[in-house]
């Protein structure tokens, strides 16, 4: 007898608990595994973080006679406040798959980990994509179009293709900041050129994009509300509102400094950025983060240093193994080709409501 339904859900809760689900979802992410998670603070529908902001100024310096002290202080409390954002992967398993394993529990675990480790990929390529970006759901900016696909700006669509942000079978919007769906509405992404930076979909030819135009993943923003979470671009801004924090307000917690000039890497601008926030923080860098390219980068600027007492048993290459003040560089694939960030991992969190979580054990439904 082929088995149930239900009996398949109970298998699939117990091989894939919350733990394995949430040990898994951050396996093989460079940078979320590093990052603490916290779950305490929180309160109702946003999680607020209580922040030292600024210091007590009840300080006075007074000559051997003595004379009036200034005005008590206090230690300056704020908070940050945090959206949560809320990410779904759904999995689907044939009828015939569920009948063919005729109540085997190893045949039903097989099934169940082909699906549930495969959602589990495509959910953590979602989560690495936003953690790159700056929350606003934007993928892609598109150019003027020439052709009859959606034609995609060449720095941003390269960035989106190469590292799999978009990707055939994916249901997108296309349209303004204003209007996400005012070019096209839900549509599949059925081909890619990943020469011209381009992709067609099931919504058929497209030929008025332009540059006010951004790919979007389906029903992840409306407007210029984001459903998706915050990113690296989006912290490192020192001009932007951050969590409820100003800049001009809470200035202790902007971020140390951004160079945004387009320029080659070289030693100086790394060392003038953990300078900064060395100044700011009084404590040293412990991470560098960045992508593939830099990281080949900055390699090649320390080869041209190394000197070999022979050409015997030569090895070289070892872009891996090298490091920045005895740092280990954090090199995330996902990371744009652009960019290269400095920080200390106590300053990067993830807050959670919960473990990850099957949802019809909470809602029901199958």
């Amino acid at each position: 007898m082929a088995a149930t339904l239900t009996a398949y859900n109970d298998a699939l809760k117990r091989i894939w608990t919350q733990e394995r689900l949430e040990d898994q979802l951050y396996q093989d992410t460079p940078l979320l595994s590093k990052i603490e998670k916290l779950t305490r603070h929180k309160t109702g529908e946003v999680a607020r973080v209580p922040l030292h902001v600024s210091r007590n100024g009840g300080y006075t310096t007074l000559p051997s006679g003595g004379g009036t002290l200034n005005t008590a202080g206090n230690q300056g409390i704020s908070k940050a406040e945090y959206n949560y954002t809320n990410h779904h992967q759904q999995i689907a398993i044939q009828g015939d798959a569920i009948d063919g394993t005729s109540s085997n529990s190893l045949s039903v675990a097989e099934v169940i980990d082909t699906e549930v480790k495969g959602a589990l990929t495509d959910i953590k390529r979602q989560l690495q994509r936003q953690l790159f970006l700056n929350g606003d759901a934007l993928i892609a900016q598109c150019r003027t179009s020439d052709s009859n696909d959606v034609d995609l700006n060449t720095t941003s669509g390269r960035n989106a293709i190469d590292r799999g942000w978009i990707f055939v079978g994916q249901p997108v919007d296309v349209g303004t900041t204003a209007n996400e769906v005012a070019i096209a509405d839900g549509v599949t992404i059925s081909a890619i050129d990943s020469t011209l930076y381009a992709f067609t979909s099931s919504g058929g030819n497209v030929t008025t994009e332009g540059t006010t135009h951004y790919v979007s993943q389906k029903n992840s923003r409306s407007a210029t509300t984001s459903y998706e979470m915050n990113g690296l671009q989006n912290l490192v801004d020192t001009g932007t509102t951050f969590a409820g924090l100003t800049v001009a307000g809470e200035p202790t917690w902007a971020a140390a400094g951004e160079d945004t000039t387009s320029q080659a890497l070289n030693l100086s601008l790394m060392l003038q950025q953990d300078q900064k926030i060395h100044q700011k923080t009084g404590s040293k860098a412990d991470f560098v983060l960045t992508g593939l390219k830099q990281e080949r980068k900055f390699y090649e600027l320390l080869q041209q240093q190394v000197r070999y007492a022979s050409d015997s048993s030569l090895n070289a290459g070892n872009q891996e193994g090298v490091k920045w003040k005895g740092m280990e560089f954090i090199c995330d694939p996902d990371c744009q080709d652009e960019y290269m960030y400095f920080g200390q991992l106590k300053h990067l969190f993830i807050v959670a409501t919960d473990k990850p979580y099957w949802q019809n054990k909470v809602t029901g439904g199958n």
